[in-house]
């Protein structure tokens, strides 16, 4: 049987000692075809309905109301060169906040502007009622602002030696050489150390709001305590130029160690929207357990 040689052949030639090396070419040629088809379907339909009423009869011997509300638009508005065909503008401007702001107590409000058709704005509203035991009190806090920019222009243009040390002969990104910026926003070792409200603002660019709104209603031995907060901001039919520039907004070392209520916004480019909105209304209650 050929089965059985090939075993006695093998053990054969095992039985004398004899070693050969194995060696072998081995040529695999192969074309594999893959046709894969995903369909992926997602619908989602969501609707939420959120009714609210509320009913209260009680007679109130005091109130609180406070509101802040700001209003900041920007409209139909052209910013850029004079004269036509301007391709290097040369533009340095620099909003610079160092070791600033700090380790202040009460209400602290800053605003830096190095652009152009900025607006900017602080508010801060209070309201306080205070009365016996006895006595029941509502408070309300409400703050709202709305910011919108519409139909604006923005035109900033600087030569080709704006962007030397920034990239390569091949026209690759490297961020070496000791290159300008034409637009630095920069806040640092600012806006530490702070107790209670800190407001701040700092804008390098063009044509942008910047808002910080606090509401804030307070009762002592009060009964009830509402507050609401609404924010509206709409950015439509600007048109934004940019050509060879470079900009930059930097915090380092800031805002640490407040204690309250702190907010800051920056801004080095254009039509940006910025808004801190807070609204809040505060109860205190003296309730007694019988014994």
């Amino acid at each position: 049987m050929t089965h059985t040689v090939k075993i006695s052949a093998l053990a054969l030639i095992l039985s004398a000692g004899l070693a050969t090396p194995a060696m072998a070419d081995v040529q695999v040629v192969g074309t594999v075809d893959v046709n894969k088809d995903i369909v992926i379907d997602v619908n989602t339909l969501k609707d939420k309905n959120v009714n609210v009423d509320v009913t209260f009869d009680a007679e109130l011997d005091g109130s609180a109301q406070s509101d802040a509300v700001v209003n900041a638009t920007i409209d139909n508005v052209e910013i850029g060169p004079i004269e036509e065909d301007v391709t290097d503008e040369d533009i340095d401007k620099q909003a610079l906040t160092n070791d600033s702001v700090n380790e202040n107590t009460g209400i602290v409000q800053f605003n830096q502007d190095a652009g152009q058709t900025t607006n900017q704005g602080n508010v801060v509203s209070a309201a306080v009622v205070f009365s016996g035991e006895e006595d029941s009190q509502v408070v309300m806090s409400e703050a709202y602002a709305d910011q919108r920019i519409s139909d604006s222009s923005a035109t900033h243009q600087e030569g080709f030696d704006n962007l030397e040390g920034l990239v390569d002969e091949q026209g690759n990104v490297t961020l070496d050489g000791d290159f300008d910026f034409d637009l630095t926003a920069r806040i640092a070792n600012s806006y530490n150390g702070n107790t209670g409200i800190v407001q701040g603002n700092q804008n390098v660019g063009n044509a942008n709001n910047q808002h910080n709104i606090l509401s804030v209603a307070v009762g002592d031995n009060a009964l009830v305590a509402l507050s609401d907060a609404g924010l509206g901001q709409e950015n439509s039919g600007n048109t934004l130029l940019d050509v060879n520039t470079l900009k930059t907004s930097i915090v380092a070392n800031s805002m640490n160690g407040n204690t309250g209520v702190t907010n800051v916004n920056q801004a080095s480019g254009a039509f940006n929207n910025q808004a801190t909105v807070i609204s809040v209304a505060a109860l205190s209650s003296a309730v007694g357990l019988g014994q």
